[in-house]
This record gives C-alpha cells, sequence and structure tokens, in this order.
C-alpha cells in the first residue's frame, strides 16, 4: 500500500515486521567490471531504500575490485565478499551466506534493476500477506 507522499505502509494486520523489510541484492561478479557501475548505478537508484547489496567477486582478473570499492565509499548498504573462482551459483552463495534481508534479490553483473522494482514487489507481497515465494519479472534488451 503506497500512501499520500508514495512510501510504503502497513497496516497493524501486516504479516511483516512493522519495519520495512530488506531486501538483500546479491551481485555475483567474474570479470564483469565493464558492467558492474552500471549494474550498481541501478541497484542505487532504487525508490524503496531499505536494501543492501552484496557484491561477490569471484575471482575476476580483471579491475573488478576497484569498482567495487568505489561503491562502498558511495553507499554503506554496498558490501563486498572476494572469493576464489567457483562459478556463479558458488558466488551468488557466498553472497547469501552473508546476506540480511527478508528477501534475496539476485542480479547478474551485466544486468540493470528498473528504478522502481524492488519497491513495486514489496508492495505486491505486502497486498499478498506474504503469500509470495518467488518473484518472476519481465525483461528488455539494452
Amino acid at each position: 500500500m503506497l500512501n499520500t507522499s508514495n512510501t510504503l505502509e502497513r497496516s497493524e494486520n501486516s504479516p511483516m515486521h512493522t519495519s520495512q523489510p530488506l531486501v538483500s541484492i546479491i551481485v555475483p561478479c567474474y570479470n564483469q567490471a565493464r558492467y558492474l557501475p552500471d549494474a550498481l548505478a541501478s541497484v542505487a537508484s532504487q525508490t524503496y531504500p531499505h536494501w543492501e547489496c552484496i557484491i561477490v567477486n569471484d575471482g575476476s582478473l580483471d579491475h573488478t575490485s576497484e569498482v567495487a570499492r568505489q561503491w562502498l565509499e558511495k553507499d554503506d548498504r554496498f558490501k563486498y565478499v572476494e572469493k576464489q573462482n567457483g562459478g556463479l551459483s558458488s558466488a551468488r552463495n557466498a553472497g547469501l551466506k552473508v546476506a540480511k534481508g527478508e528477501y534475496i534479490q539476485l542480479l547478474d553483473a551485466d544486468d540493470l534493476l528498473e528504478a522502481d522494482k524492488i519497491k513495486v514487489q514489496i508492495i505486491r507481497s505486502v497486498e499478498d500477506r506474504g503469500g509470495v515465494d518467488v518473484w518472476v519479472s519481465g525483461y528488455r534488451y539494452f
């Protein structure tokens, strides 16, 4: 539910906590430093403010770590995990281990999130009273 200031409201009967739920956005990255700034900018532009973004460097040989550290300095909601290369699933699992969110959003380093994506899904989850386990959303090419 949105109030007149376009922010999320909860009724006392809401199945979620009284504060807005944290969303953990996990971004695995292997040699995709050239795309990472755009992906992270799409996270930073979310209209839903209660998120953490976990950048998982899966043993990249490019300058992924430097790009990630720039975002760590910009916003303390960005977190960084560095690990040996183990593949996409291994990187996502490393992000899941440190995630603190009630909800998880997976985002590949070469993809973008629409600015209202997280907010719309949180609102719909509240309206559905927590009955949604998995969200699948549309996409567009860029």
